[in-house]
C-alpha cells in the first residue's frame, strides 16, 4: 500500500533546504517521508519545519501535547536531524523514577556503594554523553529530582554514586509533557528554574481532533504495517472515524486499527457497525455538538468539522450536504479538496 501520495510538499522549507549540506537535506528527506503519514495537516507541516530549525541548534526543547499525539516520535526526529544523530538517544521515563535509587538510574554508581553494588554501572546520563538525552513525560517529575537534574543541567557535571569524582557530561536535552507546566510551576508543583532550564525552545504536537486529515493515511499505514490482509474501509466507516473526537489520539487509532485487523469480517470490507460503540455513539455527538472555545481551533477547522459532520448525517450524499449548508456544490467540491478528502467521499450512499 503505497502512500507516496500523501508527502506534503511544504513540510521541508526551501530556505533549510538551500542552508543544508546535500547529505542533512536528504536525510530530512528520507525521515519525513518514512514519517509522512504524520505530516498532512498544515499545523504539523508547521510544526515539523519548526523541528527542523530547532535540530540544528543544541538547545533544551520542550515538545509539550496530549498524551498519543506522537511527542517521542518528534524528540526522536529531533535527534536524528541533529549533529548528535550518530550518537546515543537516551529515553527517561520520568514516571518511573523512584526517590530511592534516583541518584544510581540517573547518575550510576561505583561498585560496593551500596548494598546490592556488585559491580560499577553508568548512570542514564551518563550512557547519553555526546548524545541526546530525552526526559520523558518531565512534569511527573518529583521536586526532589528535578532539584538533582537541576544541578546537573547547571554544571554539565554528574557524581556516582559513591565517588567524590566528577564526570564532565555533554548532552543536547529534550523533553516532553502532557501538561501545562507552567500551570504546574504556579502551583508550586514544578521548580521555575528547572522549568526554564529545559524550556529554551517550545513545540506543541497538536491532538488528533485537531488535524482530522490525517486520519485516513494513519489508517492506511497502520493496516498496512501490521497486516498483508487486503482490508478495506467503506467511505461510511471512514467518515465516522474522521467524526470522531479521538481523546486518546494517535494511540487510539492504533488500537483501534490493531481490533479491526482481527474482527475483520471474511470480505474484509470495515463498514461502520464494524466500528467499536464509543465512535458511533450518540453522546460523543453531543459533546462534540457542545465544544467550548478553544484558542487553537481556526474558523478553518470549526467549518471542516461541520463539512464532514454534514457528510455523515446525509451518508456522503454531497448534494444534499451542499444544500443543507446552503452553498453550492462545486463550493462544497473545492472544500473538500482543500481538505484533501475529496477522493475519500467520491461516491455516496443513496438515501430515501
Amino acid at each position: 500500500m503505497s502512500n507516496s501520495k500523501f508527502l506534503p510538499r511544504s513540510i521541508v522549507s526551501p530556505s533549510i533546504v538551500k542552508t543544508d549540506s546535500f547529505e542533512k537535506a536528504t536525510m530530512q528527506s528520507d525521515l519525513i517521508r518514512k514519517n509522512q503519514f504524520l505530516f498532512q495537516s498544515i499545523s504539523m507541516q508547521q510544526l515539523m519545519n519548526m523541528a527542523i530549525k530547532v535540530a540544528s541548534f543544541d538547545v533544551p526543547t520542550l515538545i509539550s501535547g496530549e498524551n498519543g499525539t506522537g511527542k517521542g516520535l518528534l524528540a526522536r526526529v529531533i535527534h536524528q536531524l541533529s549533529p548528535r544523530s550518530k550518537q546515543a538517544f537516551v529515553e527517561v521515563n520520568c514516571g518511573v523514577l523512584r526517590e530511592s535509587f534516583v541518584e544510581s538510574e540517573l547518575f550510576g554508581h561505583e561498585k560496593g556503594s551500596f548494598v546490592g553494588a556488585i559491580e560499577e554501572k553508568k548512570g542514564l546520563v551518563e550512557l547519553a554523553h555526546n548524545g541526546t538525552l530525552l526526559l520523558d513525560e518531565v512534569s511527573d517529575l518529583s521536586l526532589g529530582i528535578q532539584a538533582k537534574l537541576l544541578r546537573f543541567l547547571q554544571t554539565g557535571e554528574i557524581y556516582r554514586v559513591g565517588s567524590s569524582t566528577p564526570i564532565s557530561i555533554d548532552v543536547r536535552l529534550l523533553a516532553t509533557s502532557n501538561k501545562e507546566l507552567e500551570l504546574l510551576v504556579a502551583k508550586k508543583e514544578f521548580r521555575e528554574d528547572f522549568f526554564y532550564r529545559v524550556n529554551t525552545v517550545s513545540l506543541k504536537s497538536p491532538p488528533l481532533r485537531h488535524r482530522k486529515e490525517e486520519i485516513n493515511s494513519l489508517v492506511e499505514y497502520f493496516i498496512s504495517s501490521k497486516t498483508s490482509l487486503p482490508i478495506k474501509f467503506s467511505s461510511e466507516a471512514l467518515i465516522a472515524m474522521s467524526d470522531y473526537a479521538w481523546p486518546g489520539n494517535i494511540r487510539e487509532l492504533e488500537n483501534i486499527c490493531e481490533r479491526l485487523i482481527v474482527l475483520a469480517p471474511e470480505d474484509m470490507n470495515i463498514l461502520p457497525e464494524h466500528l467499536p460503540e464509543q465512535l458511533l455513539s450518540k453522546e460523543n455527538e453531543k459533546a462534540k455538538a457542545n465544544l467550548s472555545y478553544d484558542p487553537s481551533l481556526t474558523l478553518n477547522d470549526i467549518q471542516k468539522a461541520y463539512v464532514l459532520r454534514s457528510l455523515t448525517h446525509f451518508k456522503g450524499n454531497k448534494t444534499k450536504v451542499a444544500k443543507a449548508l446552503g452553498v453550492t456544490i462545486k463550493t462544497l467540491y473545492n472544500k473538500l479538496h482543500e481538505y484533501g478528502i475529496f477522493d475519500k467521499f467520491a461516491t455516496y450512499k443513496k438515501t430515501n
